[in-house]
């Protein structure tokens, strides 16, 4: 039970990060055409693996995935109001 509680508590801590890192100004950069995209995902990979591992007895892969889609969507929404960062479709894919 404590295991659970300790992947939840990552889970919220990298959305928290995701968030935090997805709306700041981009000042580094880029090493690479890709290198956002890996960022993205490895990110989110790890946000899918604490959710499952954090969630996966109360939801299914499904819903868990589905609810990460939504939050990616939601995140390039977002970027797209702020004025100096912008939503792409290639980082919602």
């Amino acid at each position: 039970m404590q295991i659970r509680r300790t992947y939840k508590c990552l889970f919220w801590g990298s959305v928290a990060t995701i968030l935090l890192l997805s709306l700041m100004p981009v000042s580094a950069p880029s090493g690479f055409s890709w290198q956002d995209k890996v960022h993205h995902f490895f990110a989110y990979g790890l946000l899918c693996w604490f959710a499952v591992r954090g969630y996966g007895d109360h939801f299914s892969s499904l819903q868990i995935g589905a609810a990460l889609i939504l939050l990616g969507l939601l995140v390039e929404l977002a970027q797209s109001y702020t004025g100096y960062r912008y939503a792409e479709i290639a980082d919602a894919v």
